[in-house]
């Protein structure tokens, strides 16, 4: 299987961020992403375009897509989690999470 250029190891330290931050990781985990896509379109390419035992090609071409999804879930997973990230800081800021009930304000009473 080709290797991303980008990719690194799958063990993510979690550490305070900031927003400049998020917005470059998550450049850097999209980036990895799309190597991992344009590798599994290689793979594909050339699994179709082999002469031989062309009955096999569309059970590989499966176990691929397998281990495609398996190698992309981590950064698939990082992602969301930095999308949830900024929306925790700002209810930091504004005194943690607002409890249930109405809105503020009498909006929608």
């Amino acid at each position: 299987m080709i290797q991303s250029l980008h990719e690194q190891p799958r063990g993510f330290v979690v550490r305070p961020i900031h927003a400049s931050d998020l917005e470059r990781k998550a450049e850097r985990l999209r980036q990895i992403l799309a190597d991992i896509d344009f590798a599994l379109t290689i793979e594909i390419e050339k699994l179709e375009r082999r002469e031989g035992d062309l009955d096999t090609v569309p059970a590989l071409i499966e176990v691929l897509k397998e281990a495609h999804q398996k190698r992309r879930d981590p950064y698939v997973r990082k992602i969301a989690e930095l999308a949830v990230h900024p929306a925790d800081k700002s209810a930091a800021r504004q005194g943690g999470p607002r409890p249930a009930g109405p809105p503020p304000c009498g909006i929608g009473r």
